[in-house]
């Protein structure tokens, strides 16, 4: 079990001895431009992406609320339903 625990330790620790990749020049400019080029969302269509989400949910809710349930169906209410649809006991 100490040599597990040592493995594990020796792999947590080789992520410490990993370099971190730097981009160059040319490319980070062009990144950060990309970055403040790109139009930004407005106020009034995040407003309207929430209250689209929110209808659609209350929509959903309203639905599965309102959805009729079947009545259960036993032995005495199959009997009931058929002998009162065509006056027979047995078919």
């Amino acid at each position: 079990m100490k040599a597990k625990k040592i493995w594990i330790d020796n792999i947590i620790n080789s992520a410490g001895q990993v370099t971190k990749a730097t981009p160059s020049t040319a490319l980070w400019l062009k990144i950060q431009n990309e970055i403040q080029t790109k139009e930004k969302v407005s106020p009034q269509k995040m407003l309207l992406v929430a209250a689209s989400i929110v209808i659609l949910v209350l929509l959903n809710i309203t639905a599965l609320k309102s959805k009729t349930v079947a009545p259960h169906h036993n032995a005495a209410n199959y009997i009931t339903f058929t002998i009162s649809e065509n006056n027979q006991l047995y078919q």
